[in-house]
């Protein structure tokens, strides 16, 4: 075998020398104590890092923290692509809250006025202010990045809102009310879309702050850390609701 003195031997490949075991120089002699293996380098010392073929397998590229995630990933969504998904998110969650609202009317519709009356106020304003919102919700939580400051979250769920309001005062002015009066177009256009408008930005500011919480606590977005925002948004939705239905049973509006 080859002693210290001959020269090195394969066992002193850096990535080796856990494996190698010293000998003596002369017969007759002790066999030397085990060399400690080297200390590592920063970089790491293995059969990949020699020179001419390092970029064959380059070493893998682990986020130290959900936080370091965010920020490569945000740093690859281009000024378009933001673009892109502000049109896409606003664009369908209105419609997508509609058809679940309208599901909704049609099988409360089929009941007694107390049971529409409890729909009105109760079952409506929470599925309506779950859904407007459900497409930004989403978002936040599973793709945050998306994302690069709180007003763009509030922005979007108003955006949802509006759409939402447009696309059912065409059905309700259309299609459910032929002919409706004069004062109740005014009324549609203008309160109902601020309600509207108002209580899905509310769940948005809600999602904004569990949002930038998340950032600087460098975590994953949990909404239903905004659960309460969106709750508050189902009352004041139907306490709306309740007035409307009350009014118009006694014929004042």
């Amino acid at each position: 075998m080859w002693s210290k003195s001959e020269g090195d031997s394969v066992f002193d490949e850096p990535h080796l020398r856990p494996f190698r075991r010293a000998t003596s120089s002369r017969p007759g002699t002790e066999p030397e104590v085990d060399e400690p293996a080297a200390e590592p380098s920063p970089s790491g010392e293995a059969v990949w890092d020699e020179p001419h073929i390092a970029h064959v397998l380059p070493p893998k590229r682990r986020p130290e923290s959900y936080r370091h995630l965010w920020e490569e990933r945000a740093r690859q969504v281009s000024p378009l692509q933001r673009l892109a998904f502000f049109l896409v998110i606003t664009t369908l969650s209105g419609p997508v809250a509609v058809v679940t609202t309208f599901v909704e009317h049609a099988v409360v519709g089929l009941g007694a006025l107390l049971v529409m009356f409890l729909g009105a106020v109760l079952v409506a304003p929470v599925i309506e202010e779950a859904t407007k919102p459900m497409l930004v919700a989403l978002a936040v939580e599973s793709r945050p990045h998306l994302f690069r400051r709180p007003a763009e979250i509030v922005l979007c769920c108003a955006v949802s809102g509006f759409s939402f309001a447009f696309l059912e005062n065409l059905l309700y002015l259309n299609v459910y009310i032929p002919n409706p009066p004069r004062a109740l177009v005014i009324w549609r256009w203008t309160v109902c879309v601020l309600l509207h408008v108002g209580c899905t930005s509310l769940t948005g500011y809600g999602l904004s702050r569990e949002w930038r919480a998340a950032w600087d606590e460098g975590r994953k977005p949990q909404v239903g850390n905004a659960a309460s925002y969106m709750i508050s948004a189902a009352v004041i939705h139907g306490i709306y609701n309740a007035s409307a239905v009350i009014l118009g049973l006694f014929d004042i509006f």
